[in-house]
């Protein structure tokens, strides 16, 4: 359907999800709704969309809905080829990607600029889950080194965890209050983390702090994280992937703190396959993926909405 500003929308639906996509804004997932309670896990635009171009800045823009980040996240140099400089947030969210529908499912696709590669995704709901599947081609004469990271930036109610089972310590990334926690790559508890004054904060609940921006990565043991609403309804967000392709879960946490000029409140669970956002740093810690010429990476994300404590437990196999 076209919306008042002029960009079509996609929607796919079921009785229990409904989940709408802008293929002309990097096939940007704009809503994802949880129909039987109305709850709405995607955080709105901050400004109205308009459309990209590569080398602009991701804060410039909406500053919401959930993107995919890839060959990199963080702008910086392409290891190895010092005059390429790769873009902010990766090369996917500035540009449109082509769509195709099928009976039970939407492809986008998309193809790089900087550097020569195709990268699809394939959304198909069913029921109250929302499977994805990734395809990466290397389409060049050269290994492609890449990582992904998926960018869905949620929204969120006082009270809102954020679980990551089975991790107990975070690196820090480059973030406006990382040095009150130890600095950029710092190792710190999770999720009770002390702060360099001293201070013990809970990072997993979200609304206990007038301001904080913080971004921090955890190592998985199993690929599964989620986030649980403290209102009556106990609405959840649970992820589920592949902790051999991704074995980092990135999480941004924003409570007022971003941006300075107009502050936003949501937070970011990340599947990813580094703890580092800048490409040329995840290669320095043994982080990236090497996809050779002509070959195809390709990897799963499953998303199930539900509500209750109980029922996430037992989904995330342990005791919330």
């Amino acid at each position: 359907r076209q919306g008042e500003d002029g960009f079509e929308r996609v929607v796919c639906s079921t009785d229990e999800l409904e989940l709408t996509l802008i293929p002309e804004l990097g096939a940007k997932v704009v809503s994802l709704l949880d129909r039987a309670t109305g709850r709405e896990w995607i955080a709105a635009p901050a400004q109205p969309y308009r459309r990209a171009t590569a080398g602009d800045l991701f804060e410039d823009f909406d500053r919401s809905g959930w993107d995919e980040c890839f060959p990199n996240v963080g702008a910086g140099p392409y290891p190895g080829a010092a005059a390429l400089e790769l873009v902010d947030h990766g090369e996917l969210w500035s540009q449109p990607w082509t769509l195709a529908r099928f009976e039970d499912a939407v492809t986008t696709t998309a193809r790089g600029t900087l550097l020569p590669f195709t990268f699809e995704r394939r959304i198909a709901l069913v029921a109250g889950r929302v499977d994805l599947r990734y395809a990466v081609e290397n389409t060049g004469a050269e290994p492609l080194l890449c990582l992904w990271s998926m960018h869905p930036l949620l929204a969120t109610v006082p009270g809102t965890r954020i679980l990551l089972p089975g991790v107990t310590t975070a690196y820090l990334d480059e973030a406006i209050h990382a040095d009150e926690y130890g600095g950029y790559l710092a190792r710190i508890d999770w999720p009770v983390a002390r702060t360099v004054d001293g201070r013990d904060e809970d990072l997993s609940r979200f609304g206990a702090r007038d301001r904080l921006a913080l971004k921090l990565f955890g190592r998985l043991q199993r690929g599964s994280a989620a986030l649980l609403d403290g209102s009556p309804a106990a609405s959840w967000l649970a992820f589920d992937f592949d902790v051999a392709s991704c074995p980092w879960i990135g999480v941004w946490i924003n409570e007022s703190a971003w941006s300075p000029e107009a502050p936003l409140q949501h937070v970011a669970v990340e599947p990813t396959s580094s703890r580092a956002d800048r490409l040329d740093v995840a290669q320095e810690v043994g982080e990236t993926w090497l996809i050779a010429p002509g070959e195809t990476k390709e990897w799963e994300v499953t998303l199930r909405v539900g509500q209750g404590a109980d029922a996430l437990a037992q989904l995330l196999g342990e005791a919330l």
